[in-house]
């Protein structure tokens, strides 16, 4: 995200990231699936103070990483009630990882579980609904929310689903490129070492709308490259205490953004 600006300044986001996912079929009714991800956001803030900028200083390296364990089991006794072929399951998964900044990992440490049913009906649709449980190193405690995945192939080229806070529209225009169009809301937080002697558990936060588009080439039966570019809108940047609350808070113009992507397969 290019020179985003952020009253008399201006706010650069870069962010290399790397993942893996591994899904093994355990026996014909169970499978699993184990994902690792790892990113660095990069905060640059130029040419004028902000109340951000002032708390921040001029530049900010924020981490990420994650490591899930997934699981279905198909509930084979169950159904059909409303198709000829219908597939039930259970699901599940469990997740740990941190977001934090340089050298103070275990300040955003937490744990994440997830409880769930699926159900399909083959080349139609898809759905997962569950709750999820999180927890925090530092605060304790369990939070729950809502978990919703839904796919839906709307033809045998056109299809639409649930990406985070959003939905994602593709369409495959030939047998190796597929268009797609994405739009949804993106909460990023990051837990912030100790600044100035406040004694408080801080977080950075980046919030915003993100509206965009693209397209899916793939290269091999092995690689795909992905290109997207597309706006933010609504975003703000805050920093909050656990006690003190909002200590900075900043909106950002609206600006563009791209992301480049090579997905590798075997």
């Amino acid at each position: 995200m290019p020179e985003a600006r952020i009253g008399s300044a201006h706010v650069t986001l870069l962010r290399p990231q790397f993942g893996l996912r591994v899904s093994l079929p355990v026996t014909d009714r169970v499978g699993i699936r184990v994902s690792t991800r790892v990113s660095t956001s990069r905060y640059r803030l130029r040419g004028g103070p902000t109340t951000v900028s002032r708390f921040l200083d001029d530049a900010l390296d924020l981490h990420a990483a994650r490591l899930a364990l997934e699981g279905s089991y198909w509930l084979k006794d169950v159904g059909p009630f409303w198709a000829d072929e219908e597939i039930w399951s259970v699901l599940g998964s469990i997740s740990g990882g941190s977001r934090w900044e340089d050298g103070d990992f275990d300040s955003g440490l937490g744990a994440t579980g997830t409880l769930g049913f699926g159900y399909e009906v083959p080349d139609l649709f898809r759905v997962g609904l569950g709750v999820s449980a999180t927890s925090s190193l530092e605060e304790g405690g369990l939070d729950f929310s809502p978990f919703v995945s839904l796919r839906w192939y709307v033809t045998e080229r056109f299809t639409i689903r649930s990406q985070g806070l959003g939905a994602r529209l593709e369409y495959d225009l030939t047998p190796v490129i597929e268009l797609h169009a994405t739009a949804g809301r993106v909460n990023d937080g990051f837990r912030l070492q100790d600044r100035f002697g406040l004694n408080d558990d801080l977080t950075f936060r980046d919030r915003y709308l993100r509206f965009s588009g693209g397209f899916e080439w793939d290269l091999a039966n092995w690689l795909k490259f992905n290109v997207e570019g597309g706006y933010t809108a609504e975003r703000r940047l805050r920093v909050q205490g656990d006690d003190l609350g909002t200590i900075a808070s900043k909106r950002v113009a609206p600006s563009f953004f791209v992301d480049l992507a090579l997905d590798v397969r075997f």
